[in-house]
């Protein structure tokens, strides 16, 4: 249900409206509405903000997410030593801040340089792999060797052309020696050409080559290592990188162990004195006094009222009012149900919320959404499998969105056991083969009609509600045309199922003429209350009605397909096979029935039963308070 609200007008001495907007902070109840004229300063507004984006920043940058971890005590300790005048605050924390940063970039920089280097060395690695051989069998021949980037289509030229130019300047005894080579392609139109000269004729074979190729280096190595040198470097350093990137990581966890929690403080404190700061300056200066004014449950009222009396005294004033007729679409509207309807609230968040004086349809969805989608899955092995699988999520849930969640998929599977034993369904009909166990009600596999009946006694059912309340919305809001309109949909409805009843023989036919009556009236305050709208919308119910036969039918094919892998175990026997088929339909299976019975729960209520009585357009209640449990 929707909370009572009331006006609250709060007047308070300006030397201590730091403290009391500290106060209303800490209580958190208040939906405060600041002054249309009001303007905070932009000198500390910029200052706050651009310090708290620089230490979400840093934040992001140490990679640290342990919000859930602080603690009242570590922001009261983070707290304490903030306690010099604002302009020094900010100053401080701005200096020590681009300090901290620039430690911690040049720590990051050294990361990116490892892993570039990791990437390099691995690359080349890669790249000689194929040379190695070659590389060190001709170092072993005291030969010079070396390897060099060339176009594919010009190796047996380039390698012509070094052996006419080393022919042209050899001044040893006896001819030229041939020039060893390997290639290997790396790209479609290049390559690595490895080279291998006798020691003498390294440095022409070098001056040669530069004209027709590019010399490949490893990524450590000296000026004077020969390849092969360089290559054992570059093993060393490939086998010492685990070690570097541990020692980093190490020094990294370090940091971000000792500096991430305090960043953490700073910026919800730093976060919390800029609300606050808007509150002060959005409020009414009236010299030597100040005026807040927004909107407070009603159940919090005398609390809160003994509260702040109790910690300021005279130094406050408070007046309250219930709100007017003409303050009804401003007025924030908070919802306020029993805990175990409570979770189902996360269905609003869907939606625009509910206007103040409007319904609060979480009630109805918490008691008809699991119904329905129990319904569909109707099969006791899945429910079991989905009551395991909503207490996994909870046991690990950190979030409250989370919880909700798992929440609902209990209750879904609480409804699917009880529907299972009416239908005698327990992984299809495992549970019959194996106990003999028989439907409380009916097998839904076989009787069709029943089932589809029943689910249209559903949709009757539940539009009648929506419907209802549809009525008592617009005589809560005084709007006659929308409780006519309601209302005679409503009757419409109701006198077309006597009709029917009384043509079939079900009810006496004296009925008939009552509900012919009946239906007149209703046709009245339908055309009364909506006009042609209102006659289109009568009909579109009876589409809405309708529509609720997908329970049935999507439940249908549940139950079929859980039969056809128990089927499968027929012809196929108790075998490896068999078993691994059945268990990979009902897996799907499972899957699917969840899946849509979610689904098409959810959109039976957006859909048909809320477009009979639900109003958006609220203001959704947001009030004062320390928001540190969020982030």
């Amino acid at each position: 249900m929707i909370k009572k609200m009331v006006r609250v007008a709060l007047w308070g001495l300006m030397s201590k409206q730091r403290e009391i907007v500290s106060f209303l902070h800490e209580e958190g109840i208040i939906h405060l509405e600041y002054s249309d004229s009001a303007r905070i300063s932009a000198k500390d507004a910029d200052s706050l903000r651009l310090l708290r984006a620089k230490l979400m920043g840093m934040i992001e940058l140490l990679e640290w997410n342990g919000w859930d971890r602080i603690k009242d005590d570590d922001l009261k300790v983070v707290d304490d030593k903030l306690k010099l005048p604002f302009p020094e605050v900010i100053s401080e924390i701005d200096g020590s801040l681009d300090h901290f940063k620039a430690q911690l970039s040049d720590l990051f920089s050294k990361r990116d340089d490892l892993d570039r280097l990791k990437d390099k060395l691995k690359k080349s690695k890669d790249l000689t792999f194929k040379f190695r051989s070659f590389i060190e069998e001709h170092s072993r021949e005291n030969r010079s060797v070396s390897l060099w980037w060339v176009k594919s289509d010009t190796v047996g030229e380039v390698i012509g052309r070094l052996q006419v130019a080393l022919n042209g300047m050899w001044t040893g005894i006896g001819r030229v020696p041939d020039i060893r080579h390997h290639f290997s392609p790396v790209g479609e139109k290049e390559g690595l050409l490895s080279l291998a000269v006798p020691v003498e004729l390294g440095d022409i074979m070098s001056e040669c080559m530069s004209k027709e190729g590019l010399l490949w280096t490893p990524p450590v190595s000296s000026k004077n290592d020969s390849l092969l040198k360089s290559m054992e470097n570059m093993d060393k350093a490939i086998s010492e990188l685990p070690a570097r990137q541990k020692e980093f990581e190490d020094t990294l966890n370090r940091v971000r162990s000792e500096w991430g929690a305090k960043l953490g403080c700073l910026f919800i404190l730093i976060d919390e004195r800029l609300e606050q700061l808007v509150a002060e300056q959005g409020s009414y200066n009236m010299g030597s006094t100040f005026l807040l004014e927004g909107w407070l449950p009603e159940n919090d009222r005398d609390e809160f009222c003994k509260r702040i009396k109790g910690t300021f005294g005279d130094e406050v004033l408070i007046r309250w009012r219930y709100p007017a007729s003409d303050e009804w679409f401003k007025v924030p509207t908070a919802l306020d149900n029993s805990s175990i309807f409570k979770p189902f609230e996360i269905f609003l968040k869907l939606v625009p919320t509910p206007h103040y004086r409007g319904t609060d349809p979480t009630v109805m969805i918490g008691i008809f959404f699991p119904f329905f989608a129990g319904c569909i899955v109707g099969d006791g092995g899945y429910g079991i499998i989905l009551a395991l699988l909503s207490w996994f999520i909870r046991s690990r849930a950190k979030k409250k969105v989370v919880s909700d969640l798992s929440f609902v998929l209990f209750s879904v599977s609480v409804w699917s056991i009880l529907w299972g034993v009416a239908y005698g369904e327990f992984f299809g009909d495992f549970a019959y083969r194996v106990f003999g166990l028989h439907p409380l009600w009916v097998e839904r596999s076989h009787a069709v009609i029943p089932v589809l009946s029943f689910t249209i006694a559903l949709g009757l059912g539940h539009i009648l509600i929506g419907l209802g309340l549809g009525v008592i919305d617009g005589i809560k809001n005084n709007n006659r045309h929308i409780w006519m309109e309601k209302a005679g949909n409503g009757i419409i409805i109701l006198s077309m199922v006597v009709l029917l009843c009384s043509i079939k023989g079900v009810i006496p036919q004296a009925f008939f003429s009552f509900s012919i009556g009946v239906l007149i009236v209703g046709l009245a305050l339908l055309v009364v209350g909506g006009g042609i709208g209102g006659a289109v919308e009568a009909m579109s119910s009876f589409g809405s009605i309708l529509s609720y036969v997908r329970i049935g039918a999507i439940g249908l094919s549940s139950a079929i397909l859980a039969m056809v892998a128990s089927k499968f175990v027929d012809v196929l026997g108790v075998s490896f096979l068999g078993i691994f088929i059945a268990l990979a339909i009902h897996l799907l299976n499972f899957v699917l029935a969840t899946a849509e019975s979610g689904l098409h729960s959810a959109r039976l209520h957006y859909v048909e039963f809320m477009g009979k009585f639900y109003a958006g357009g609220g203001n959704q209640y947001k009030p004062f308070s320390k928001k540190r449990r969020n982030y």
